[in-house]
């Protein structure tokens, strides 16, 4: 007992208990945000039985795009719906956008185009930095942002339409 609880507490070196439990497992997800949760992936690693393969995968979590820029988004293509005078509802003016400016993805080695739902915050705002500037060039439609001082009036005129 004494040297088991001894091998437990040597960084790096899990015990036999927890090499069992590991091993006995299909799928693990571990978050990493601290120094002991990296100790415990690295322990879980570890412990692992090599008498079968395994499939390690690294992904770093992105922040996903928030309520306001999606709801930025809506109230946009609302605008160009009603005003913009495309003839296009806003559901194909955000099909027509997604097409046009392209959010890329590799997963698993393949190139992928997602959808505005899985954007994380910085590709959401590239987006919507585009629709603003194609708006405004090609539209002749100007888009405001949240901190201009009109946009009350613009959310109160397009909100209840989304």
């Amino acid at each position: 007992m004494g040297c088991e609880k001894y091998q437990d507490t040597l960084p790096g070196v899990p015990s036999k208990k927890r090499q069992v439990e590991y091993s006995k497992r299909k799928n693990m997800k571990l978050k990493i945000q601290t120094e002991q949760d990296r100790q415990k992936a690295i322990e879980a690693i570890q412990a692992i039985s090599l008498e079968k393969t395994w499939l390690f995968s690294l992904t770093k979590r992105r922040k996903r795009r928030t309520l306001s820029q999606n709801r930025l988004l809506w109230l946009w293509l609302t605008c160009l719906e009603v005003d913009g005078e495309t003839g296009y509802t806003k559901e194909e003016l955000y099909q027509y956008f997604l097409n046009v400016f392209p959010t890329r993805r590799f997963v698993m080695e393949k190139e992928i185009i997602i959808t505005s739902s899985v954007m994380d915050t910085k590709e959401k705002a590239t987006f919507l930095d585009a629709i603003q500037r194609f708006a405004g060039t090609e539209l002749g439609v100007v888009l405001p942002d949240p901190e201009d001082k009109r946009f009350e009036e613009f959310e109160n005129q397009y909100g209840h339409l989304i």
